[in-house]
């Protein structure tokens, strides 16, 4: 039961994705939903994810089994402690993390700068159109090839981190709790193959 509900409240995130590219409400009241729903999930995934933190495996999204191996990751609101099935999904989530924090000055700039240019850059268009220096659609674009970029190349590279401890989290991790690092690198590998598709077809 604890899986189902990890995917349901990963089902929040494309939701926002959707609102932020599609703008089913209209641009701004788009824009407006989603920043709620994207800083008000974690409110909800959170403890979620720290009732199952000890049930779970951070890697696979499965039940632990028995003598499920162990690590702390340091985060902003205290050390944690997050467990794996295996060695080999513990030295997974270890090197994802370490390599996340070693790339997080190109990481941060690209996925939340971009986010934060795009999400601006559409609501001052939409207020101003006078303003808006590129069409909708090229916004749009430009955000899902930087994005898709940024993910897709993390969900191969990670394994060039390292397997050492002490671990930080420099992205929420709750995130990726919910369905387990392992899907969600999978997850980052499909959209962003498929939005890196669509912005080559769209150049053609």
């Amino acid at each position: 039961m604890s899986i189902f509900q990890g995917v349901l409240l990963f089902l929040f995130i494309p939701l926002v994705l959707f609102l932020f590219l599609a703008f089913p409400l209209g641009v701004l009241p788009s824009i407006c939903a989603g920043v709620v729903i994207m800083f008000g999930h974690r409110f909800i995934a959170r403890p979620y994810m720290l009732r199952n933190i000890n049930i779970r495996c951070v890697w696979s999204g499965r039940r632990l089994k028995k003598k499920p191996r162990s690590f702390v990751l340091r985060s902003k609101k205290g050390d944690l402690t997050f467990y794996a099935n295996t060695q080999t999904n513990r030295e997974n989530s270890v090197r994802f993390f370490n390599f996340v924090d070693s790339a997080k000055i190109f990481l941060k700039p690209a996925i939340l700068g971009t986010l934060t240019w795009y999400l601006c850059s559409m609501a001052i268009g939409e207020i101003n159109p006078n303003w808006r220096y590129l069409t909708r659609d090229t916004f749009v674009q430009i955000f899902k090839l930087v994005i898709a970029l940024s993910v897709l190349s993390g969900s191969f590279l990670y394994k060039m981190g390292k397997t050492v401890e002490p671990v930080n989290a420099v992205f929420p991790i709750h995130n990726f709790f919910l369905l387990g690092i392992r899907w969600i690198l999978w997850v980052f590998r499909i959209v962003g193959a498929w939005w890196i598709v669509q912005w080559f077809l769209k150049s053609l």
